[in-house]
């Protein structure tokens, strides 16, 4: 912006000596929005103070500058004539442009500043944690390894070894700490920069707005984007460490000599994946369709790979599964010759399993539909696989549910969560106490969270399947599926007679609900994060809803 004459700024400074304090409102200081004329006395008051002004029953209003009284209107105080020339003033007032862009880039500035401080603390609290979760291991370790001496020393070498190595590969203190220092030294350039635009905003002296406001505002653009950056790479710094800690009793360990110390099984999930973006998510404004995607066949159920993003789909009627891309675009699909098929996941080896409630059994598949010969057996006779999810460790999740029952009484079936390792062990089960119908579940951040059909809520469990608490039974109506974003560390639920997805908290408050056309029956998030993706009941058609709130980036 080219600087403005000595006689220009002259004029600008007479013409704000005759403006006088006309442009804000006498009652919040701030600049008029909709300023309000009173008729006794003519002085103008903003709509919104007005409001704040009137006492109930009060048939008058008392004017804050003067004491005037003015008969409110009938219709309330917006009745009162709005001083359009006012406004027309305050358009026009020299480098009102100019103090606004300054004053919108020192806004989205300070939202960056806030997103990166969150990111590093989440970063330095995933290091935290892991590095907790480490010490409980290697505690637990040489207690076993002080039970049998000799026999396990070599075993007890290769097992820190290995979660020496997965600390140092996943949690590199030196590029955390070089983060860190990186993402100080931006701060304390921003903080500078936004401390020298207040000080010219605070000031109102329009030759330093006029002279500076341009070159502020890329400043406060340019740091802005660097923040994004920095923020990004923060996020892939920030890995959920989940470390199990596998091993026999001590009377089992004579015939198991080779296993005596357990093995550990250990993996990351990442707050948020490389091709995600950095900005936050907001649940309370997504759930716009961005795409519907018809199909010729009803979705009973469906999942995500978490390494390619494809989403499978299961026609139960027609007994097909149907593999579409991560950009849901068809690429194949294959037929089950049997079975009473409910259910799909992925493992973590991208096979295909399919839940055949008819006998007990998963059936896996390679992404071209050929049949692999793998065995789930079932703990005992009175389980019924229903359902089936998969955790960040590749563990198989399978719900054991009354549910839809003809070939035998519901009372006998075992209500109950069955938890196999990623190659099909049977681990422990939990919940026979406390479940009634248990939908689905899903595992995140060292709990199980179930849906409950019967019970209308949530229940939760830890990590050795004891009971901690129940949530959502005043929010809930049919809690169907379920998932997790772990990127916002929320739990969303289809409430399929809500015709709504409700977005929780882990601890069981609510964030918002997701209003949906249809019955939605199952929710998964695409491999980005960046969308949701739901089938509904009985439609031939799923969607992708918004999941982001979109912000314009510098």
């Amino acid at each position: 912006m080219a600087g403005v004459s000595r006689s220009e700024h002259e004029e600008f400074q007479k013409v704000l000596s005759i403006m006088g304090d006309e442009t804000t409102c006498p009652v919040c200081l701030e600049e008029f929005q909709e300023p309000k004329c009173l008729p006794s006395c003519a002085h103008n008051v903003c709509e919104r103070c007005l409001q704040n002004m009137v006492r109930r029953n009060s048939i008058t209003i008392s004017c804050p500058q003067c004491r005037e009284e003015s008969f409110l209107p009938p219709l309330g105080v917006s009745a009162f004539p709005t001083n359009h020339l006012l406004l027309r003033l305050i358009d026009n007032t020299p480098a009102r442009k100019e103090k606004k862009a300054v004053t919108e880039a020192l806004r989205f500035c300070k939202e960056r500043v806030e997103a990166a401080e969150k990111a590093v603390k989440d970063m330095e609290d995933c290091y935290d944690k892991a590095t907790e979760q480490s010490q409980a291991m290697i505690c637990e370790i040489n207690t076993m390894a002080d039970n049998i001496i000799q026999l396990i020393n070599d075993k007890r070498k290769i097992l820190l070894s290995q979660l020496d190595d997965f600390m140092t590969e996943n949690y590199d203190t030196d590029s955390l700490r070089k983060q860190r220092e990186d993402m100080i030294d931006l701060f304390q350039k921003a903080r500078s920069s936004i401390q020298q635009a207040n000080e010219i905003l605070s000031g109102d002296d329009i030759e330093k707005i006029l002279k500076f406001g341009d070159v502020l505002e890329e400043q406060l653009k340019e740091i802005s984007s660097t923040l994004d950056t920095r923020t990004l790479e923060a996020r892939k710094l920030s890995s959920q460490a989940e470390i199990y800690y596998n091993h026999f009793q001590v009377l089992e360990l004579h015939e198991k000599c080779d296993e005596m110390l357990g093995t550990l099984t250990m993996s990351v999930t990442k707050y948020i994946h490389a091709g995600a973006s950095a900005g936050l998510i907001d649940y309370g404004t997504c759930g716009e369709v961005t795409k519907t995607i018809e199909t010729e066949f009803f979705t009973f159920a469906f999942a995500v790979s978490s390494v390619s993003g494809e989403i499978a789909a299961l026609d139960e009627e027609e007994r097909h599964v149907h593999v579409f891309s991560s950009q849901l675009d068809y690429l194949t699909s294959f037929r089950i010759r049997y079975g009473d098929l409910w259910d799909i996941t992925f493992s973590k080896d991208e096979e295909i399993i399919v839940v055949n409630r008819e006998c007990n059994r998963l059936l896996h598949y390679d992404k071209e539909g050929t049949f692999i010969k793998k065995y789930v057996k079932a703990p005992n006779d009175s389980v019924k696989f229903t359902r089936i999810s998969t955790d960040g460790s590749g563990r198989l999740l399978v719900t054991s549910s009354p549910r839809d029952c003809c070939d035998e009484p519901e009372d006998e079936v075992q209500s109950c969560i069955l938890v196999y390792s990623p190659d099909r062990r049977f681990l422990f089960s939990f919940g026979k106490d406390k479940l009634a119908c248990p939908q689905d579940v899903v595992y995140h951040q060292g709990k199980f969270f179930v849906t409950d059909g019967d019970l209308e809520c949530i229940m939760v469990f830890d990590s050795n399947g004891k009971f901690l608490l129940d949530f959502g039974n005043r929010d809930l109506l049919d809690p169907v599926g379920i998932t997790a974003d772990v990127i916002n560390n929320v739990i969303l639920v289809c409430d399929c007679s809500g015709n709504s997805i409700v977005a929780f908290k882990p601890d069981g408050e609510m964030i918002s609900r997701i209003e949906t056309a249809e019955e939605p029956a199952h929710v998964v998030l695409s491999a980005c994060g960046a969308s949701l993706v739901v089938c509904f009941n009985k439609s031939l058609f799923f969607q992708i809803l918004s999941h982001q709130k979109n912000e314009q980036t510098a």
